[in-house]
Parts: structure tokens; C-alpha cells; sequence
């Protein structure tokens, strides 16, 4: 819910700059998690070298 509200009051205030960067962020989230959930080998092997 905080991310909901975040999103939409920096909407509201800042329009297309803001949420660019907010949906980078939340993006990057995303990535991170499917990550970890789903290939956590290629952290390991990109960590060794």
C-alpha cells in the first residue's frame, strides 16, 4: 500500500520525471527478486570472478 500511495502522490506532484524514477526502482525490485527466487547460481559465478 505505501508503494501505491508513493507512486501516485509523486504522480500527482512531479507527473512523468518522478515516476520514471520510481519505476526504475521498482523494476530493479522486481529483477532482485525473481533473482534470488529463481537463479541464484548466476550471483555466485559472477561474484568468483
Amino acid at each position: 500500500s505505501k508503494c501505491l500511495r508513493v507512486r501516485y502522490k509523486i504522480y500527482n506532484e512531479f507527473k512523468f520525471t518522478e515516476t520514471k524514477i520510481i519505476c526504475r526502482h521498482a523494476w530493479r525490485a522486481r529483477i532482485n527478486q525473481s533473482r534470488i527466487k529463481t537463479v541464484p547460481n548466476i550471483d555466485n559465478v559472477n561474484s568468483r570472478q
